[in-house]
């Protein structure tokens, strides 16, 4: 059975709405150390930013299939998509910046640790 027009437009914005919480479970599993969980989180947002990607790839190479009636909604679901794009990226971003806080934090408590011994 095929979409609709306007079905598939909102697997843009299902997807796209998939991935910024995939993107946001990355970053609380950052926060926390979880930096293998952080990775896995950060894959599926990728997969998801893809599928939602993949879809509107597919409306606009048949532009035939762009009636005028859900041209608003093609707008908020290319609006999603944006969104999650840009969010993946700065929270891929962010991900390396916990991991380098990580290792930092934990080199300073070696550090105070053997200053303790002195």
């Amino acid at each position: 059975m095929e979409l609709s027009e306007e079905q598939t437009i909102f697997q843009i914005i299902l997807h796209s709405g998939n991935s910024r919480a995939e993107s946001y479970k990355a970053i609380k599993e950052a926060r926390e150390g979880n930096f293998t969980l952080a990775q896995e989180a950060l894959e599926k947002s990728r997969e998801e930013l893809d599928r939602a990607h993949k879809i509107h790839r597919e409306i606009l190479e048949d532009t035939e299939k762009i009636t005028s009636s859900p041209a608003l909604l093609m707008v908020h679901g290319e609006d999603h998509l944006m969104i999650a794009m840009a969010e993946n990226t700065l929270i891929s971003e962010m991900l390396e910046q916990f991991k380098l806080i990580h290792k930092l934090s934990v080199r300073i408590e070696e550090l105070e640790k053997h200053v303790r011994r002195d």
